[in-house]
């Protein structure tokens, strides 16, 4: 079966374009998280921060459209 997983990235200047050619190409994707270092460092000190800023997200876009094709800025 096909997974439906998104993608979780601080690389917003290659995969926001990726998402556009998805779009443009008819094609589909299920949905990229877009993270800033500053609000979201990649440490372990921040680990607990991280599970509560994608548990608060997914809470609020529980929908399982909520995502697809789309992109959303966490903060």
């Amino acid at each position: 079966s096909q997974e439906r997983c998104g993608i979780v990235t601080d690389n917003v200047k290659d995969f926001q374009p990726i998402h556009n050619q998805v779009l443009a190409a008819g094609e589909e994707h299920y949905g990229m998280l877009f993270t800033f270092d500053d609000t979201l460092p990649r440490t372990r000190a921040a680990i607990s921060l991280w599970v509560k800023t994608l548990d608060e997200f997914l809470r609020n876009h529980s929908d399982e459209s909520a995502l697809h094709n789309r992109v959303h800025f966490l903060p």
